[in-house]
């Protein structure tokens, strides 16, 4: 019997999913476990796996196209199975291709589709959005001089020729990542119409049309679902960084131990202070809460296209090196779309950190189902009293957003009051 490949629905936040490239063609024997494709969710990048064996009978949907989660891209069958009467049954899959977002989704009849096997160089080479094995996207820049295209043929994927006549971007100034030289979507990231202009200049006052990526739409329906039904209430309060700078500092010299950053050490001192009120690890749920018994915080990594939150299970069993060397990891693996579905999701409590900017205190939203979110702003230089003397003292604002379902102002105020309390007197975060 035929077994049905469809779109994966990975996390609860996504709606679709981009196919990038087909590692199996047509007539591929599969087994079960086998990673079919390279697909891209609302914030990752990762393989389809088969969940049955048999021959890749039929590929619905090409490369470069976004499917619907759900929706079929693929039947693996008998090799001497009849998978035609079970496609005149099938739905066949809604797509579009990438770079028409505003578009609604087409039935495959009404969009190209799948019909034909793939030769291995067109499987090889079909993806925009696939990084190649050790190479680190970059926005492209503009070379000192022209390009030499030895066969006088530029190679550029449709992806890539599509955005650059949108944008009046002339491709032979222009240095190809992909497989041979090709060049392909990343290579063109970060350039403005007429940023190296084809044409002449972009007319004046034309709006460019930039469309959302995966992960921007999903962060827009996410927002959607938590500032509008979660009623949300802010506390800020100041911690004085005076102790904690000097701790940083020696961990820092330790060479033993990964160097712990600022958004370290507020996960641990989280942990410590979620111990003590379980209302800011629990979710509502109509008529009671969820408390949870793992404090998993969520930290928010910012990406060139939006945020994703990477999560750290478990922060008040390990200590600060195992947590800032987790955070290092899974910072960098989020922000090439490497992480697992499971590592971007199930927080409690989330920590978003703007301090190295050079913002003094912001609100954050909360993610549902958390109840609440830190948010840390910048170490100030300001004069406070001390001792009855006026000093300069290292000053930090941050605020918790919280659910007013699921706590109230003065069980907010305990909890930035103990939180203070342990930055204020750091050593334990060191143990």
């Amino acid at each position: 019997m035929a077994n049905r490949v469809v779109m994966p629905k990975l996390t609860d936040t996504m709606e679709e999913g981009v196919l990038l490239q087909w590692y199996k063609k047509e007539g591929d024997t599969v087994e079960s476990g086998d990673a079919l494709a390279e697909v891209e969710t609302d914030k990752a990048v990762m393989d389809l796996e088969a969940f049955a064996s048999g021959t890749l009978k039929k590929i619905l949907v090409e490369p470069g196209y976004i499917v619907p989660s759900g929706d079929l891209i693929a039947l693996i069958a008998r090799d001497d199975e009849d998978i035609e009467a079970l496609l005149a049954k099938e739905k066949m899959p809604r797509t579009r291709q990438v770079g028409e977002e505003g578009k609604a989704a087409a039935p495959a009849e009404e969009a190209p589709a799948k019909t034909t096997s793939p030769s291995p160089q067109q499987t090889k080479t079909q993806s925009d959005t696939t990084p190649e094995p050790e190479a680190k996207p970059k926005a492209a820049s503009p070379p000192s001089a022209p390009i030499a295209h030895t066969d006088g043929e530029i190679k550029a994927s449709p992806l890539a020729k599509k955005i650059a006549a949108e944008r009046q971007i002339d491709l032979s100034q222009i240095q190809g990542s992909g497989p041979a030289g090709r060049i392909i979507q990343r290579d063109l990231e970060g350039l403005s119409a007429g940023a190296i202009a084809s044409t002449g200049a972009a007319p004046l006052n034309e709006a460019e049309r930039v469309e959302l990526t995966m992960l921007r739409k999903a962060i827009a329906s996410r927002m959607i679902q938590s500032k509008a039904p979660v009623p949300h209430f802010y506390v800020t309060s100041e911690i004085d960084m005076g102790k904690i700078l000097p701790l940083r500092e020696a961990l820092q010299k330790d060479g033993d131990t990964p160097r712990p950053s600022m958004s370290d050490l507020f996960i641990k001192a989280t942990a410590l202070t979620l111990r003590k009120f379980p209302a800011f690890r629990s979710s509502y749920a109509g008529d009671h809460l969820n408390v949870s018994n793992a404090i998993d915080i969520g930290l928010a990594i910012g990406m060139p296209e939006g945020v994703i939150t990477a999560v750290i299970r478990n922060c008040d069993q390990k200590t600060l090196s195992q947590i800032s060397a987790e955070v290092k990891d899974k910072a960098a693996r989020a922000r090439v779309k490497k992480l697992k579905p499971e590592e971007y999701t199930g927080a409690v409590f989330s920590i978003s950190n703007l301090g190295m900017f050079d913002v003094e205190s912001f609100s954050a939203i909360i993610t549902p189902p958390e109840a609440a979110v830190l948010a840390i702003g910048s170490i100030l230089e300001k004069p406070v009293v001390s001792n009855g003397e006026i000093v300069i003292g290292k000053i930090m604002k941050v605020t918790l957003s919280t659910d007013h379902r699921v706590a109230d102002g003065l069980q907010a105020a305990e909890f930035l009051k103990a939180l203070k309390s342990t930055m204020e007197n750091p050593l334990s975060l060191a143990l």
